[in-house]
């Protein structure tokens, strides 16, 4: 496990301003919710941040798989969950450790981040649609 921390040390000494750690988050008006990893700054930056591991580099985001979208999901339920108490973050940050090399960082600005957001909420929709439809044939 010494291997991944150490993989992520040079990722953690650019991250300041922890907001939230592990924490619950939910979208009241879309009626989701999860627990974040980490709401903090990155370089400065308010972004949503999730820890990966890894055996091997990723080397591009498409082999993320999902990583972004949840990433998303979550931007976007700590912006709502938040919004009274002016905390907004419109940047994602996904590090993925790895054993005896650096940690790769994918750093996701607002455009991608908006995208994101949509492919979520179509899914998310798509998701109560089919539970509500569920329930109404119990």
């Amino acid at each position: 496990m010494s291997t991944y921390w150490n993989s992520v040390v040079p990722v953690l000494n650019e991250i300041h301003q922890v907001k939230l750690v592990e924490a619950f988050v939910c979208h009241q008006k879309l009626h989701y919710a999860g627990v974040v990893d980490c709401v903090a700054s990155y370089q400065g930056i308010p972004c949503v941040c999730d820890w990966k591991t890894a055996d091997k580099p990723k080397n591009s985001i498409s082999r993320l798989y999902d990583a972004p979208v949840q990433i998303a999901a979550y931007l976007d339920a700590v912006n709502c969950f938040y919004q009274d108490y002016d905390l907004e973050v419109n940047h994602g940050l996904v590090v993925v450790a790895l054993p005896e090399m650096p940690a790769e960082v994918f750093w996701f600005l607002p455009e991608a981040m908006q995208e994101y957001t949509l492919t979520w909420r179509k899914r998310l929709k798509l998701f109560q649609q089919n539970y509500e439809h569920n329930l109404e044939c119990q």
